[in-house]
C-alpha cells in the first residue's frame, strides 16, 4: 500500500515538475522575443515602459527586465502579453511562437511541434491541437527506423479534429472578411468603369452581385452561431466637436 502511495506521489510530482518546466520555458520564449524586438527597434527598457504607459497599461522598467530575463517563475499576465506586443508593434502570437515556421516549441507540456503549427492552432486556423511526430515508412524497403516531422500545413492531419461553434465562427469570420474585401474591390472597379467601358461594367456588376449573395449566405450562418454583426459607429472629429459645442 505504501509503495502504491509513493508511486502516486512520484507520478504527481513528475507531472507538476513537467508543468512548471513548460510554464517557465514558455515565459522564457516570450521574454526573449520582447528583448530581441526591443533591441532591434531599438528601445531601452525605460522607453518601452513609457510606451506601455501611453497605451494605458503601465509596465515598469523593472517588470520588463524580469520578463526579459524570465525571473518570475513562469508567471506572465495576458494583459502584459497584449500591451508589450502593441508597444513593440508586433502581433502577440508572433511573440509567443517564435522561430517561424519550423522551430520546435512545446505547445503543451511534453508536446513539441513546429511553431507554425502551434500558431495556426492558437489563431483558430487549425481546428485542433497539432500532434507532433509521426513515424514514416519507406514504402520501398519497409524501413521504419527514422522519424520525420509531419507539418500540419503540408499534410492533412491523421487525427480527428474537434468540430464546435467557436472554430466555425472563426472560420466564417475569415470567409466574411475575404468576401467583403473582394466585393469592395469589384465595386470600386465597377464604379470606375461605369462611364468608360459599359461592357466591363456589366461584367463587374455580375461579380459584385455574386459576392453579395455569398456574403448574405455567410451572414446567415454567422447569425445562427450568435455572432455580433452590429457595426459600432466610429466617432469622428466633427462629432466630437459638436458634442463639445
Amino acid at each position: 500500500m505504501e509503495q502504491g502511495g509513493d508511486g502516486k506521489t512520484s507520478g504527481k510530482q513528475a507531472r507538476d515538475e513537467s508543468a512548471r518546466a513548460w510554464a517557465l520555458k514558455s515565459a522564457g520564449v516570450f521574454g526573449d522575443a520582447v528583448k530581441k524586438r526591443r533591441e532591434d527597434i531599438p528601445l531601452t527598457a525605460s522607453e518601452l515602459a513609457d510606451r506601455t504607459r501611453a497605451l494605458g497599461y503601465p509596465i515598469t522598467r523593472a517588470a520588463i527586465s524580469k520578463i526579459e530575463n524570465n525571473l518570475r517563475n513562469g508567471k506572465l499576465d495576458l494583459a502584459e502579453v497584449i500591451v508589450l506586443s502593441a508597444a513593440l508593434e508586433v502581433p502577440p502570437v508572433a511573440m509567443i511562437y517564435t522561430g517561424l515556421p519550423n522551430t520546435l516549441q512545446d505547445v503543451l507540456p511534453d508536446r513539441e511541434v513546429p511553431a507554425w503549427d502551434a500558431l495556426r492552432w492558437f489563431t483558430g486556423e487549425a481546428n485542433g491541437l497539432p500532434e507532433g511526430w509521426d513515424p514514416l515508412f519507406d514504402l520501398a524497403t519497409g524501413d521504419a527506423g527514422a522519424l520525420a516531422m509531419r507539418y500540419e500545413y503540408k499534410a492533412p492531419p491523421i487525427y480527428q479534429r474537434p468540430e464546435n461553434d467557436e472554430y466555425r465562427l472563426i472560420e466564417l469570420c475569415r470567409e466574411f472578411t475575404r468576401e467583403l474585401h473582394a466585393a469592395y474591390k469589384s465595386t470600386s472597379a465597377a464604379s470606375f468603369l461605369h462611364n468608360t467601358d459599359p461592357e466591363w461594367f456589366e461584367r463587374f456588376k455580375e461579380v459584385v452581385d455574386a459576392a453579395d449573395k455569398r456574403l448574405s449566405k455567410i451572414t446567415d450562418q454567422l447569425e445562427l452561431l450568435g455572432a455580433n454583426l452590429e457595426e459600432e459607429p466610429l466617432q469622428t472629429f466633427d462629432e466630437d466637436e459638436d458634442g463639445e459645442g
